[in-house]
């Protein structure tokens, strides 16, 4: 007997309403903006042509034409309306002036206007700083909620600490592409401070998963070539060149290579610096490396950037963060020395620095790979100098996400990377031009090597004190002559300042502690202590910039009188060996019970 198939076909309407009502739940979840109207999603600020524009792109699921309207926040009656005749919408707002606060809003009569935000315009001189990230890839094994978290605090992480910067670059991959394209490109959009910082954006492979109109519709590229996702602005005294990458055969790339050289060729001379930026890593020491459309891109657009004039070169893509010697074409510039943080770099013609960064959100990471193309689970760089590409002048996985803040000046570009989670910085460095009247800086040292007068120092994030001290205090009755008191102390590499304080009865123990490259100085302090006295002795030694410190102090032994030594000696050796183990039990409890992660880390260093 043939059973009807007419019930399910009355079925299906309702299915659909119930996946519908299950996919919408799903989404529901993911932080957006707060909005005056909830008919209006996927709002876009986003960068101009110059410094002058602005572009604002939204969606709706209203019909009908809407608004941008902006004005100086100083003339709220005098207000700009640009109209969008339908979605999805876009608008673009002229003639800004510096150094000045504005606000907008976009919507409509009939489907409601958004809240007022608020932005402010640079001082429009040369010297100014923009943010940069890399693959925020919202959607990574479908955890849209986790990681629209995750981006959220790495904007506001980021302009918290850098509130002056002109705008955002993203450097792709801004979602998974698998998955709900919809929610995912939402949930990239929602930070709140994205309505005050402007926004470029690079296609990423990511960005090819799913249909083009969902970047298409999110993101403007100000003189745009077609629909290639090439396109340019300049910004103060900077030529930004956007490439996308995906476009990776021989052809394409040629097509890049010209695009490039025209502006250039255009608008070049009015700039002090060009800026490059595509997803693919053509330098890196991610996976990624032997693919054969980066090995194309590595082989064969390089050289173009390089006789173009091309100053650096911006990427993400192998979640690694990776710093190039200077680069002609595809041949490192090898210096002398080694490279190390803070390094300043003046490049020839024709030499290029390349940086990629890691993911901003954590989504995933790459390890490290050699150059004969094995993998290097949580290793780390002092361990894997002969093992990095020739093309690498730094790299450093640290399995956490950072963003990078690029100084403009005439003179110089200088990149600071950090790390979102923690308070360390991972890389500086600068390119200075030739002959640059620079302002001189005090010679400082990193922690990675013995101190002279030319050592750039290892930085640290204004937040964060750059030094390190270790106090220890006692009371004692000592007979001491004037012998030097020789400190070693032993930096070791890294990451990780965590300062504890622990006291126990009268002893206060402080603790602060990073890790950096092994090194050990000896330093040589001359103590003068009158004969048989008893005073309180406190010996505190500071190391500058952002160090573990591992103190052994070896000093000459005080000179006793034996007779008065007689067979107490003995017991009071015990006693202070008593104590101490006391101390050192207390604090190994309290750091077991305040930093397990810092406990489970060292555990899994030594696999203990």
């Amino acid at each position: 007997m043939r059973t009807s198939r007419r019930p399910n076909r009355l079925l299906r309407p309702a299915v659909a309403i119930m996946l519908t009502a299950a996919l919408s739940a799903s989404t529901v979840a993911v932080p957006t903006a707060r909005a005056a109207t909830d008919k209006i999603d996927r709002l876009t600020f986003g960068i101009g042509a110059d410094e002058t524009q602005a572009n604002v792109a939204w969606q709706t699921s209203r019909t009908g034409a809407q608004y941008l309207e902006y004005w100086k926040t100083s003339s709220p009656d005098d207000k700009q309306r640009v109209e969008s005749e339908r979605g999805p919408h876009e608008a673009l707002m002229t003639g800004l002036e510096p150094d000045t606060e504005y606000a907008y809003r976009v919507g409509s009569d009939r489907a409601g206007w958004t809240d007022e935000y608020t932005f402010t315009t640079d001082s429009g001189d040369d010297s100014w700083n923009f943010l940069a990230f890399a693959d925020a890839q919202i959607g990574v094994d479908t955890k849209v909620k986790e990681q629209a978290a995750a981006w959220d605090k790495a904007v506001n992480t980021a302009t918290s600490e850098h509130p002056d910067a002109s705008f955002i670059m993203h450097l792709g991959d801004q979602i998974e592409g698998w998955g709900s394209a919809t929610a995912q490109t939402k949930a990239f959009t929602a930070p709140e401070k994205l309505r005050s910082y402007r926004l470029g954006v690079l296609r990423g492979n990511h960005e090819t998963y799913t249909a083009k109109r969902h970047f298409n519709d999110a993101f403007y590229l100000p003189n745009e070539e077609n629909d290639s996702g090439n396109y340019f602005f300049t910004y103060n005294n900077v030529l930004f060149i956007g490439l996308d990458s995906n476009a990776s055969k021989s052809d394409e790339i040629a097509q890049h290579a010209e695009f490039v050289q025209n502006a250039i060729d255009e608008h070049g001379a009015e700039a002090d610096w060009v800026i490059v930026g595509f997803h693919h890593a053509p330098f890196s020491q991610g996976t990624h490396y032997t693919d054969d459309d980066v090995v194309r891109l590595r082989e064969e657009l390089t050289p173009k950037l390089s006789d173009a004039g091309v100053d650096l070169v911006l990427s993400g893509h192998d979640h690694i963060y990776t710093r190039s010697h200077l680069m002609e074409g595809a041949e490192p510039v090898i210096p002398e020395g080694a490279a190390k943080a803070g390094d300043v770099l003046i490049p020839d013609e024709n030499q290029v620095l390349y940086v990629t960064s890691t993911t901003a959100t954590g989504g995933k990471y790459y390890d490290f790979q050699d150059k004969d193309g094995n993998t290097h689970p949580r290793i780390r760089e002092e361990y894997a100098a002969d093992l990095a590409h020739d093309s690498t002048a730094r790299w450093r996985q640290d399995y956490n996400p950072d963003y990078t803040s690029v100084e403009v000046s005439p003179e110089a570009l200088k990149l600071t990377t950090y790390n979102i989670n923690t308070p360390y910085v991972v890389d500086q460095v600068t390119l200075q031009k030739k002959n640059a009247e620079v302002p001189e800086e005090e010679p400082t040292t990193t922690p990675e090597e013995t101190p002279t007068a030319t050592t750039s120092a290892e930085p640290t994030k204004p937040s964060d004190a750059g030094t390190a001290t270790v106090t220890t205090t006692a009371t004692a009755t000592e007979t001491t002559k004037s012998e030097p008191e020789v400190i070693t102390t032993t930096v070791s590499s890294e990451k990780t300042v965590t300062s504890t304080v622990t006291t126990v009865e009268d002893t206060v123990v402080t603790s602060t502690s990073t890790q950096t490259s092994p090194t050990t100085k000896e330093v040589e302090v001359t103590k003068t202590v009158p004969t048989t006295v008893e005073k309180t002795l406190t010996n505190a030694s500071t190391v500058e910039g952002s160090t573990t410190i591992t103190k052994t102090t070896t000093a000459q032994e005080p000179s006793v009188d034996t007779k008065q030594a007689g067979s107490s000696t003995a017991g009071i050796i015990f006693t202070v060996l008593g104590v101490l183990a006391a101390l050192l039990a207390v604090i190994a409890g309290a750091l077991t019970y305040l930093h397990p992660q810092l406990v489970q880390q060292v555990r899994d260093y030594f696999n203990i």
